[in-house]
Parts: C-alpha cells; structure tokens; sequence
C-alpha cells in the first residue's frame, strides 16, 4: 500500500472531508461529518489562554444515510479508492468501514453509530433534521448538532476503554448542568441511555440491560479477552437470529485485520495457521478462566 501524498495530516483529513462531501453531492447522498474538523468549537480542548485546539486526527470520520452505505462506497471504489477493513470487519460492532486513498489517506464511513438504540434509518433522520452547516476545505458540509454532537463524542469515549477520557471532560465535566441534562434528554430520545451511561460512569445503574456486559468491557476494560468480548456481544444481540450471527462470526478469522498484519492478502496457509492459532487462544483463555487467572 502505497504512502498517501506529503501534504500535513490536518490538511489531508480537511481535503478528505471536501472529497467525501464531493462524492456525496455527486451521487445525491445524505452525509453528516462527524469528529475531527467538523467538531464545534465548544466541544474542543482549550489552550493555556482559553483558545480552541483543533482536534488532531488521522483519518475524516463520516456518517452516511445506512441506505447508501453500500452505494457510497462503490462511488469511492469507482473513484479509485481501496476498502482497507469492511462493515463486517471493521469493528465489533460492524459499524463503519474504512477506506482509502493513495492520495489522501483514510475515510471511516459510518452506517450508524455505536450505543444509539433507535433504528439506524431512524436515527440518521433524526440527526439530519437537526444537522447544521459549515465549511471544511472551502466546501459546505452538514454536521450534526451542536447538542448531537455533545451525545456522540461522549457515545464514542465511552468505547475507549479509559473512564476519564479528555472528551468525556469537555463534554460532560465541564459542561453546564442545562447542557447535561439536554445530553440526558437526547439520549433518552436516541435510546442511547446506556452508552451514555459508560460514558459518564453511570454505567451500574443498568445492570438489567442487556447491553450492559458490553459497554462494561468497552468502557472499563480496555485490556479485556476476546472470548469475554464475544460472551458480551451475544447477550447485546437483540433477536435470536442475531445470537446466532454473532456466534458464527465469533468463529471466524477477520481475513482483513490479518491482511493488515501481514501487509497482503492471506494465503490459504496463512488462514488455516491463523484459525489454529485462533482456537489455540480461546482455549487459553478458558483455561484461564478456568483456573481462577481471570
């Protein structure tokens, strides 16, 4: 995989954005852009005197209409751009895929958003009602709320695996009490309840949920084994079918992330020593367990 061009990272994640906004008015496709460049300038960190700090990133985060997710990608593979991981693939909750571009670098585009309960389609209409417009790279592009994003970036801290991020601390420590609570009401709309719970430390109060164990392994427990990670994510799955996705994908190398490690496509050999090499770990982690290590 070839070095994308030797322009500064902020400008390339800036010129990214402009692209994918590009992409997307060409193909009459709704985006928001979230993270990075399109984040308000409340929700930044603060220098010494007070000043924002532009948020550093390595790559332009979008949020598509689920809809067109699939259409939107094929418009950046037309256009010369490669998928590095897929949906599939990508996360473990399968929820954005990156792409790349020799000449930009990377583009995670977003199908929904981890920790909001309504309806992916449901959810993107509501945050597109509410969206705003501003400019990046000299190009307008829709972004949520400034409210909404105040909710999303605490929903993303809370996936980080440390409790006292510095977006949860702009975002909630250092909010108004009015502020926390219209976070509180959004949430409630999106039923992001519980993610938003992981996120401020909150997350025992919903020991019921079945979502709990895997907020609790993502929030809490960065270190966490994949075989407790799997145990989460099949109580998550909200219908029996989705149980059993979950356990057939459980017993599945990701094909993409091992590409990543070996820097090519993996060989049949390859893949057959990664799945020995798969099982080989699980049952460690059992015995493990087992045996009182965990």
């Amino acid at each position: 995989m070839s070095s994308p061009s030797t322009l500064p990272l902020h400008l390339r994640v800036h010129f990214t954005h402009a692209f994918l906004q590009f992409v997307a008015d060409t193909e009459g496709i709704d985006l928001l852009h979230v993270k990075g460049p399109a984040l308000h300038p409340d929700l930044l960190q603060r220098d010494a005197d007070g000043q924002p700090v532009a948020r550093s990133s390595t790559d332009a985060d979008v949020l598509v209409r689920p809809q067109d997710a699939r259409r939107f990608l094929k418009s950046l593979e037309a256009r010369g751009c490669m998928m590095h991981t897929s949906f599939a693939t990508g996360s473990p909750f399968e929820h954005a895929a990156t792409m790349w571009s020799e000449h930009l670098g990377y583009a995670d585009i977003h199908r929904f958003f981890p920790g909001i309960g309504t309806g992916p389609e449901q959810a993107f209409d509501d945050l597109w009602t509410r969206r705003e417009t501003i400019e990046v790279a000299h190009r307008p592009i829709a972004v949520p709320s400034v409210l909404d994003q105040r909710l999303l970036i605490l929903l993303h801290a809370a996936r980080s695996g440390v409790p006292d991020n510095s977006d949860k601390r702009r975002a909630w420590d250092e909010a108004t009490d009015d502020q926390r609570s219209a976070v509180r009401a959004r949430a409630h709309d999106l039923k992001a309840e519980v993610a938003l719970a992981a996120a401020i430390g909150e997350l025992d109060r919903h020991r019921l949920s079945s979502s709990y164990s895997l907020w609790d392994q993502f929030s809490r427990h960065s270190q966490h084994s994949r075989i407790a990670e799997w145990a989460a994510r099949l109580r998550a799955a909200p219908t029996p079918l989705g149980k059993l996705a979950v356990a057939t994908r459980a017993l599945r190398v990701n094909a993409d992330r091992l590409a990543l490690e070996l820097g090519h496509r993996p060989t049949r050999q390859e893949l057959r020593a990664a799945y020995v090499a798969r099982f080989r770990r699980a049952a460690r982690e059992l015995l493990g367990r087992d045996s009182g290590e965990r």
